[in-house]
């Protein structure tokens, strides 16, 4: 006869602790877990207390005011990983709100923040009861499986009105000024601190650092935007207006969602966005200053989404730039928003429950519903953007038009006036004018080169600063994985892990690394500020310069050093034309040493003159070689192999902006090419 058995699957701890730390990739996210739930709960305040954090072993309390949970709710709800009440509750809560947990995993991340946690809810349906229990994660990590330690609720009596307080014990690192600085920041934008869609629900943190933050953020400067996006997604109709700073509507369109979202009829959106215009002369009539803008925009800059009423991680997070706003901007600078000049929401109205949201609760999973949304949202901006652009058009060939108009007068009125001088004045006058007339087409001709020169190289930075955009996210994500399977040593036993995956790990590693250093030079070298004219330091903008090419030169194995005149010169000019300087005299200067250099060294030096300054850049390379001196200035001209010839073009025109002089030494003080570059100093006039 054969003998049964009944048994249960069971799980070990270890799962308890490994879902923790990958669920709470940030303390911030952790706690706003604990929050949401108290929005759910209805509360109308939470306030998160941190209570001597400032080293290992303090104490985070999350109180809420909401309904409070009951024996059964405790029982098959809270202490129920991996299941939510929420899905079987009806689509509303008592104050209309509509629960956003889904999984109920989320709070474990924070819960496992401390070894202990102890947990007090009085539940509105029970006035006078209160519920107890305290679980200490020591017990369960020692333990051979989570269900042999059980967890002990009891009941008391209480005067206290409904809420839930869980405070998490003994925690397992400190919090630092900066992650108290973020939580704040978290806490502030989780429920429209704006009140354009008030949900009646306020989270603080109980910290100085928030009530700071809190008075920034409400000194709100939305009428100080020069222009105003709002756009509506209803069953699959789109409508968008944009509004000046005067409040009167530039520009409305209404539609049909596009093809890709046309299934997105249960999702309705809303989408209000403000840009700001901040570059040099473009801020007039304003109330604030431009530093009071950008500090402010700092703090709630960027497109945050709003679902059922609370705000979702990480969409406008700085450097989670989800509607690609920045990558726009690089491939057609010209009147369009980045992510540090604007502000902008979308609120999404989900009865139905089809946006999902990822395990981690980091966002949403990008299904169809999901890219519809985005869609709707990338649309509104296009469609500003080629309103904009329009305009700006009609503006520019209006002008040319008047343009040629006043010049075909001015030549009628000049052969007027060349027609009443008397012979022979008349006829020297007339080959004057035609030898003037002649330099300025040679001029307008040299222009027209030029400027189709600086048209191809435009062409190259922005295909390159797409290319570094596009690049970054896959690149973070190679990095995030190759470390995983680092810290992920363990399962194979850390022996193994040295002797067959350490090595091929850590090649992965450096590379995506370098990958990451090019795509953040790249974007450095196009931020838009570095390009206005004004007066400019020259030893702070040289040393910003060499900055970003920290990780290159070390990789090739350069040393690089700065000697410069006790006096920090001030020149007129801007920082981009001294980065391009820099930056291509740098890049030959790497690109000569790569082979056969055995001591490479990079140097830059100035010297102070009267009323100049001399800046001499050298190198240990081989020198200017298989070329006339002369040559090395002409568009085209290299003596690299794959080299574009541009970069000394651009050096030398950017001196002569700059009104001063450059001259180049084949073999240099250090034995490779050596740059003498002359500048005026600005005397402040």
């Amino acid at each position: 006869m054969a003998l049964t058995t009944t048994e249960h699957l069971r799980f070990a701890p270890e799962i308890l602790r490994r879902l923790g730390e990958e669920l709470g990739a940030n303390l911030d996210q952790g706690i706003l877990e604990l929050v949401r739930n108290a929005y759910d709960a209805d509360a109308r305040n939470c306030t998160v207390a941190l209570t001597a954090t400032d080293e290992p072993g303090g104490t985070l309390c999350i109180e809420d005011d909401g309904n409070g949970m009951d024996l059964d709710t405790l029982r098959s709800g809270w202490l129920l990983l991996g299941r939510s009440l929420k899905v079987t509750q009806p689509a509303l809560t008592r104050l209309g709100r509509q629960p956003i947990g889904e999984k109920g995993l989320g709070r474990l991340a924070a819960l496992r923040l401390g070894t202990k946690v102890h947990l007090i809810s009085r539940p509105c349906t029970q006035r006078g009861t209160e519920y107890r229990l305290a679980i200490d994660w020591r017990q369960f990590d020692v333990a051979d499986a989570v269900e042999d330690i059980p967890i002990r609720i009891m009941r008391h009596e209480t005067t206290k009105p409904p809420g839930t307080s869980i405070e998490i014990r003994n925690l397992s690192w400190r919090i630092r000024q900066r992650e108290i600085k973020r939580l704040a920041r978290s806490l502030l934008l989780l429920a429209d601190p704006f009140g354009f869609s008030p949900t009646g629900f306020r989270p603080i943190l109980a910290a100085p650092e928030f009530k700071e933050l809190e008075r920034l953020v409400k000194d709100n400067y939305f009428d100080e935007a020069d222009f105003h996006l709002v756009a509506t997604l209803k069953e699959g109709s789109v409508t968008r207006q944009v509004f000046n700073k005067q409040r009167r509507i530039v520009w409305e369109k209404s539609d049909i969602q596009n093809s890709d979202a046309r299934n997105c009829v249960d999702i309705n959106a809303e989408f209000q966005f403000w840009t700001f215009l901040l570059g040099p002369g473009q801020y007039v009539n304003r109330s604030v200053s431009t530093g009071e803008l950008r500090t402010w925009l700092n703090i709630v800059g960027g497109v945050h989404l709003y679902h059922k009423g609370l705000r979702v991680f990480p969409y406008g997070e700085q450097g989670h730039d989800w509607l690609e706003m920045n990558l726009a901007r690089a491939r057609s600078p010209e009147e369009r928003p980045s992510t540090n000049n604007s502000i902008g929401f979308v609120r999404i109205e989900d009865p139905q429950y089809r946006l999902t949201p990822k395990t981690d609760r980091t966002g949403f999973i990008e299904n169809e519903d999901f890219l519809s949304i985005r869609s709707f949202a990338v649309d509104a901006l296009d469609w500003m953007a080629y309103e904009r652009v329009r305009v700006r058009e009609e503006r520019r060939s209006d002008k040319r038009t008047a343009t040629q108009d006043r010049s075909a007068k001015a030549r009628i009125d000049l052969d007027k006036a060349t027609a009443r001088i008397a012979m022979p004045q008349k006829t020297e006058v007339e080959k004057a004018i035609q030898q003037w007339g002649q330099a300025i087409e040679e001029e307008k001709q040299t222009t027209r080169e030029e400027l189709q020169l600086y048209r191809t190289l435009a062409t190259v930075g922005t295909t390159m600063a797409v290319f570094a955009h596009e690049a970054a996210r896959p690149i973070s994500l190679i990095l995030q994985m190759a470390r995983s399977i680092a810290s992920r040593a363990q399962v194979i036993g850390n022996a193994q892990y040295k002797a067959k995956l350490e090595k091929p790990v850590s090649i992965v590693m450096r590379s995506a690394q370098n990958l990451q250093n090019y795509s953040s030079l790249v974007l450095n070298l196009i931020r838009r500020n570095k390009r206005r004219v004004r007066p400019v330091a020259l030893h702070q903008v040289l040393l910003e310069s060499m900055q970003p090419f920290q990780p290159i030169l070390e990789k090739a194995g350069i040393e690089w050093k700065c000697d410069l005149d006790p006096i920090d010169p001030v020149i007129w000019g801007s920082a981009a034309a001294m980065e391009a300087i820099v930056s291509n005299l740098l890049i030959n200067a790497v690109s000569a040493m790569h082979e056969h250099v055995h001591a490479r060294m990079f140097c830059i030096q100035t010297e102070m003159g009267t009323d100049s300054v001399r800046l001499f850049l050298l190198d240990s390379g081989p020198g200017i070689k298989n070329i006339a001196l002369d040559d090395i200035w002409l568009p085209g001209k290299s003596t690299l192999p794959e080299g574009t010839g541009l970069g000394l073009t651009i050096v030398k025109d950017t001196v002569a902006d700059l009104g001063g002089t450059i001259l180049a030494i084949p073999q240099g003080r250090l034995g490779g090419a050596e740059f003498i570059i002359e500048l005026p100093v600005w005397q402040g006039k």
